[in-house]
């Protein structure tokens, strides 16, 4: 209720229960009180003056009631017209935030200018100095001021730059700064001491002189470094970098492809209001200075100079280790090229083989590699033949200018790159093959892991090793496809054979991982073009190195959102496919065996080009062949009264089929034109090669409905419906030639075949004129079960499978990674208990490992809340008890000795109660996660399983994976004890 304010008055409205029970207006009632209402509500009100006021005849609880009413009312209200203001368009939104700005433009300048000068009477902004601040510093704070004495003392040992009010402006301040002395106490009893200015370049871009003390005894740069200064060279070093400048400078070059030099210039437009006495900035880092600070970093990142055991950025954690079956996309990319005259001196690069291969090797395998060079057959021909890659053509060097042409790669299907090599020339078939025998030497060692490789010619590079002598057993260690968005630039027959969607083992992998990664690394295009080839090599290491650290980062949120659309998936198609089978009235009667069974000829389907044995005649349809060629050339020849040269080309014709056909007749006499053995035969020809013709008419039918069904799945603009409609129309123009050649041939020829077709009726898969070729399980309509019904049942009966398969490798996958991460805790916590902590460099390592350990912890945490709804674990607990443990060196001493099978009680406790997804029946609830939003959920909504996620069954597999974990570095806790 909401009483008038007017004067001393306040009326309120009274409603009491009618007859129906339902409220009704009463009459007013005004009330006079002796002083003014001072509050817009009667709750403000103290109740003992309500009752006063109102009197015995009107409830105070009645008053109370209308007015919590009214306020119910009057809060819908906001809530609607808050709704009403989500509804503004994306349009209506930008203007009013446009205008917000433009209101307040003045404003915002008046307030920036006021904050330019120095305020009167300012005072030191250290506690207990009463002297007159004359010098502030941004950095510090916003409002930092200082005193002349204040500001020396203060930024002695860090890069600000404070600024003095002189001349009624801020100025930049000049800091007098002691010498730097090595902090160990060294120049205690050192006596070859010199000082020296060092120019040093902060984070801003901004140029500070500090005096260093440096020794004969240790060089220049390493004295730096122990001041965390980044030196620019190690001997006669002048110039240093802070390492937050470093550090900037290797996040924009990795993550935004910026230059180097373009660093550079961004630098020094940050400090042009500063004094930079080093011009050459890009000169320095260029020389070996940025390339050396990048290395450092990678070495620290992956600590594997302390235990080589350790795994680097580029393992993935959910490929199949043992057993199981690793998905890997093949390709090259052709823009990045090296240039000749960047060739500089013969060094190794800094990474050496990590991530590519030695390219010495490479050359000299692909000197010696040898392809087959046997002619296409004239149905091979037209097979895939429109792609570049493997062309032969394609293959030499065009440019004299270039070195290298490009890189061969291979990536994991979970973005995560394997091995690289450079390319000296183009695409060819050699390039595939070392790079899937570098593959299978990896995997040597488990027999049980299986190898599938999506190529973009994998059709090809099949048929190429089936030809090969001593490269066809690779065939048998290795399934291959093509991916799922190049076999669209196939032919229909090579989209059912090499297909990821209808091939078993691969899921709904796309295997267009490679391309992604082509995207990211086109960037530094720019930069690697004019390098050596070891800078080169190490470039492009750091930029997959890089690549595979922000994938490995994002796995857990991969596996869920993949397995989260698998099951989408699976559940779709399993809805369309009862719906198909229940909702026509021919194919109620269809079974899941037969639908199984189409799918099976599928391939053979599309591929009837001809009856089995039509391509090849025996050598009497030859014979008749080549005798009736004879016959009517000879007839020509008889007739022929025109051209002179017309005559001469038949009268060769006719000799030389006369000389072919005394070579077939050995001596024979020869049958005239009106033999009626000859006729015979050359009726059985004719009708084998009409059928055969047909056959193929058929086939290119079948690829043309094929491929519009394709289509149809795309926007006209689409790059893919593109590229299937260049397809359908090479399809339609083979087709069109078929139908002439058929009707002129066979026009007047009488046999069970139709003697005409029309382009109308070959178009047409469903029409009649195929049932002559129908052997109830190709694709062609029976006239009970049409050919699109077929094809859809086909589709969806291989989505469910993919999906199922989709589902059991992500299963394995998050098991994989579980038990990656656990191993890698457990390696660490033995790392920190062989790590004596006596020398500041032991100590500095063991920081380093328990800085990664605390990584690992809390990525097994994360894991822990996004693979919650999928099974039931334990909380992972704090690294403070894991740190507490591995430094209490008598418990540990204790629990070596008291162990019987000679492992280290410790690392079993750390794996069963700090450890991840230890103790799974300790766990009470099941864990609601938003992965979208990444928040987990709260201590109430743990009580209880959601109605939302009864869709998600406990996975049994994964606590099953963890208990069965066996710990990979026995060996070395018994090398321990």
């Amino acid at each position: 209720m909401k009483p008038m304010k007017k004067k001393n008055l306040a009326v309120a409205c009274v409603r009491t229960l009618n007859s129906r029970g339902k409220l009704k207006k009463g009459p007013k009632i005004t009330v006079k009180i002796g002083k003014p209402i001072a509050s817009r509500s009667l709750k403000d009100w103290d109740r003992s003056d309500l009752e006063t006021v109102l009197g015995p005849d009107i409830s105070v609880d009645t008053i109370l009631d209308i007015e919590e009413r009214q306020e119910a009312r009057q809060s819908r209200k906001k809530r609607r017209s808050r709704r009403k203001r989500k509804k503004i368009n994306y349009q209506e939104k930008a203007r009013r935030l446009q205008q917000a700005w433009e209101r307040r433009r003045h404003q915002i300048v008046k307030v920036y200018m006021c904050g330019q000068y120095l305020p009167e009477d300012s005072e030191c902004s250290i506690e207990n100095c009463q002297t007159a601040a004359s010098h502030r510093c941004l950095e510090c704070g916003t409002h930092a001021l200082f005193c002349s004495t204040h500001v020396q003392s203060i930024h002695q040992d860090i890069f600000h730059m404070p600024e003095v009010w002189e001349d009624d402006c801020f100025q930049p301040a000049h800091i007098q700064r002691d010498p730097w002395v090595r902090k160990d106490g060294h120049f205690e009893t050192c006596e070859s001491q010199k000082c020296r200015e060092i120019v040093t370049v902060d984070a801003k871009g901004r140029h500070h002189k500090v005096p260093v003390l440096f020794c004969s005894h240790e060089d220049p740069g390493i004295t730096l470094l122990r001041h965390r200064l980044w030196p620019s060279t190690m001997t006669r070093t002048e110039v240093a970098f802070e390492y937050a400048l470093m550090d900037w400078l290797e996040i924009l070059y990795l993550e935004c492809h910026v230059a180097c030099r373009s660093l550079c210039q961004a630098l020094k437009l940050m400090g042009q209001y500063c004094s930079q006495p080093v011009k050459n900035i890009h000169e320095l880092l260029t020389k070996e200075t940025f390339a050396e600070f990048r290395l450092l970093k990678q070495k620290v990142r992956d600590l594997q100079f302390a235990e080589p055991t350790l795994s680097d950025d580029n393992t993935c954690p959910a490929c199949p280790k043992e057993a199981g079956t690793k998905l890997i996309s093949l390709d090259a990319i052709f823009g990045l090229k090296r240039w000749k005259r960047a060739t500089g001196i013969n060094a190794k690069p800094r990474h050496g083989t990590r991530m590519f291969v030695d390219q010495d090797t490479v050359d000299k395998y692909m000197a010696e590699y040898k392809p087959n060079q046997k002619a296409k057959s004239s149905n091979e021909a037209r097979l895939c033949n429109s792609f570049q890659a493997a062309d032969r053509l394609r293959d030499k060097n065009k440019s004299c200018k270039v070195d290298e042409t490009g890189v061969f790669g291979a990536v994991c299907r979970h973005e995560v790159p394997l091995r690289f090599f450079n390319l000296r020339r183009g695409e060819s078939y050699g390039n595939a093959v070392y790079m899937m025998e570098i593959l299978l030497n990896e995997i040597e060692n488990t027999p049980e892991c299986n190898l599938h490789i999506l190529y973009d010619i994998a059709c090809l590079l099949t048929t190429h090793l089936k030809k090969s002598d001593d490269k066809g057993h690779l065939l048998e260690k290795i399934k291959m496809a093509v991916p799922a968005f190049h076999i669209y630039g196939h032919k229909p027959s090579c989209q059912v054979a090499y297909s990821p969607r209808r091939l078993e083992g691969f899921g709904l992998t796309d295997g267009e991982q490679v391309e992604r990664l082509w995207a990211f690394l086109r960037n530094f295009a720019k930069t690697t073009r004019e390098m050596t080839s070891a800078n080169r090599i190490d470039a492009l290491t750091e930029a997959l190195l890089h690549y595979a650290r922000n994938s490995v980062q994002q796995i857990g949120e991969v596996l869920v959102q993949r397995y989260d659309r698998a099951k989408k998936t699976k559940m779709l198609a399993e809805a369309e496919f009862k719906e198909a089978m229940t909702g026509n009235r021919r194919t109620q009667f269809i079974k899941p065996d037969q639908v199984e069974r189409w799918a099976s000829n599928e391939r053979n389907a599309l591929n009837q080009t001809r009856p089995a044995d039509s391509s090849k005649l025996t050598t009497d349809e030859k014979y008749v062949e080549t005798l009736h060629r004879f016959f009517n050339k000879r007839q020509e020849l008889m007739t022929d009264t025109g051209d002179p040269d017309q005559t001469q080309y038949l009268s060769q014709e006719v000799n030389r089929l006369d000389e072919m056909l005394k070579k077939m007749e050995k001596g024979a006499p020869r049958c005239s034109a009106s033999d009626p053995v000859y006729k015979a035969k050359l009726q059985e020809l004719k009708s084998k090669q009409q059928l055969c013709l047909l056959h193929r008419i058929h086939s290119l039918a079948c690829e043309r409905w094929f491929l519009l069904k394709l289509k149809g799945r795309y926007a006209a603009g689409q790059t893919l419906a593109q590229k299937i409609s260049r397809q359908i129309t090479l399809q339609s123009n083979r087709l069109k030639q078929a139908v002439q050649q058929y009707n002129d041939n066979y026009a007047n020829f009488a046999s069970k075949l139709p003697q005409k077709l029309s382009l109308q009726d070959a178009y047409n898969v469903e029409s009649n004129v195929w049932s002559s070729l129908d052997n109830g399980e190709s694709l062609v309509g029976n006239g009970i079960i049409p050919v699109s019904i077929k094809r859809s049942l086909i589709d969806l009966h291989h989505r469910i499978k993919r999906s199922n398969e989709e589902i059991t490798m992500l299963e394995g996958e998050m098991a994989n990674t579980v038990v990656f991460y656990k191993a890698e805790k457990q390696k660490l916590i033995l790392l920190l208990k062989k790590l004596p902590a006596q020398e500041p460099y032991q100590k500095g390592v063991r920081c380093m490992v328990k800085l990664k350990l605390m990584s690992v912890n809390k990525k097994m945490q994360h894991l822990n809340e996004l693979f919650g709804k999928y099974g039931r674990f334990s909380h992972i607990s704090d690294i403070t008890a894991v740190e507490q443990e591995v430094t209490t060196e008598d418990s540990a001493d204790a629990n070596i000795e008291n162990d019987d099978d000679g492992t280290e009680e410790y690392v079993a406790d750390a794996d069963t109660e700090d450890g991840a997804f230890g103790n799974v029946e300790n766990e009470e609830c099941v864990t609601d996660v938003d992965t979208e939003d990444d928040v987990s959920a709260s201590a109430e909504d743990e009580e209880c399983v959601s109605e939302e996620d009864d869709d998600y069954e406990p996975l049994n597999w994964l606590v099953n994976a963890v208990n069965t974990y066996e710990d990979p570095v026995t060996s070395a806790e018994s090398d321990l004890e």
